[in-house]
């Protein structure tokens, strides 16, 4: 069972939220809230990053296909 899931008080699952909310043990400070928040924003920009990067890969890849078939393909046929 991770941390974060939800038990009642007689320690089964899925209980009443309220319960988990109030319990000072389960509480984050905000040293610790404040370093899950930038965590989560580093992993959000890296993915943003990361798919930027793909989506540049993947123009430059049909850019040079498209030349290919401007510029090759012509020659070749004509000669």
């Amino acid at each position: 069972m991770s941390s974060l899931e939800i038990v009642d008080e007689n320690g089964r699952e899925n209980g009443n939220p309220e319960t988990y909310v109030n319990n000072e043990e389960n509480s984050l400070n905000l040293k610790e809230w404040c370093g899950l928040e930038k965590e989560e924003m580093v992993r959000v920009a890296e993915a943003a990053e990361k798919a930027e990067i793909l989506k540049l890969q993947r123009a430059l890849l049909n850019e040079e296909y498209r030349l290919i078939d401007e510029v090759i393909y012509p020659v070749t046929r004509s000669g």
